[in-house]
């Protein structure tokens, strides 16, 4: 009498099988994959900025009577020309403050160890050289030292192919609209359309939002540590720093 094969389990088993081949080869996939990912990721980026872009985009060519091609270069100009900022005189300046960070640490664990009563020596050891490896990172990268020179090359080679790649897809964003359009019309329902169209408009106006927000709480943040920096000019170094930070955090949730 013939025994039956259970097909069950055996697809159970060939499933098994194929999870199991996936992990013992993911050393050599997962390093193509990571590659492909990083090949990519400027491509990505591209786009998002240019989606994240267009309706400003849209709104100088239809409200401004800006031409298309100008409204894309001045954002794009203006964009490299606030990271410079962020770069050079945000940042830049204040490096050889953040190898003082680790004094502050230190401190603020000794009075937490004093307050608790416990030893606090191994974890001021760990935070002392994790701290000191994030400034010799920074430091190395703002000073294109090390190893650093190759990431400095690679950083602005991919923000080259960002702004490049992103004036293109500005340029024909209402085309790629248009021809999404049509293939969800064509493959999908009505209803996937009515639901693209939706999340496409509902996004669109929620970046509009966060954008204004953004520009509301640097004004606020930035303008009361000027006002404290009347008092206290300490705080006047620092009241653009924290005016930007507060706007980029506030643009984080947009982009999760």
């Amino acid at each position: 009498m013939k025994s039956k094969i259970n097909w069950r389990y055996f697809n159970i088993l060939v499933v098994l099988l194929i999870i199991y081949m996936i992990y013992v080869l993911s050393p050599l996939w997962g390093n193509i994959i990571k590659k492909v990912f990083w090949a990519f990721l400027p491509v990505i980026t591209a786009f998002i900025v240019a989606f994240i872009f267009n309706p400003m985009v849209t709104w100088l060519e239809k409200k401004i009577k800006i031409p298309r091609i100008f409204a894309i270069l001045t954002i794009y100009v203006s964009i490299i020309a606030f990271v410079l900022f962020i770069v050079f005189v945000l940042v830049k300046p204040y490096i050889d403050d953040l190898g003082n960070l680790s004094v502050g640490v230190i401190n603020l664990l000794e009075q937490i160890g004093n307050l608790f009563n416990v030893d606090t020596t191994t974890i001021q050891a760990q935070a002392v050289e994790v701290l000191n490896s994030i400034y010799s990172s920074i430091f190395n990268f703002f000073t294109a030292s090390g190893d650093a020179a190759s990431l400095v090359f690679n950083v602005v080679l991919s923000g080259a192919v960002i702004v490049i790649v992103g004036i293109i897809f500005l340029l024909n964003f209402e085309t790629i609209i248009q021809k999404t359009k049509e293939w969800l019309l064509l493959r999908e329902s009505n209803q996937m359309y009515q639901y693209v169209s939706t999340l496409y408009h509902d996004l669109t106006n929620y970046l509009v939002a966060e954008i204004i927000i953004a520009g509301i709480q640097f004004i606020e943040y930035a303008g009361l540590f000027f006002i404290i920096g009347l008092f206290i000019p300490e705080y006047m170094t620092y009241a653009l720093v924290l005016g930007v930070c507060v706007a980029m955090f506030s643009l984080v949730p947009y982009f999760g």
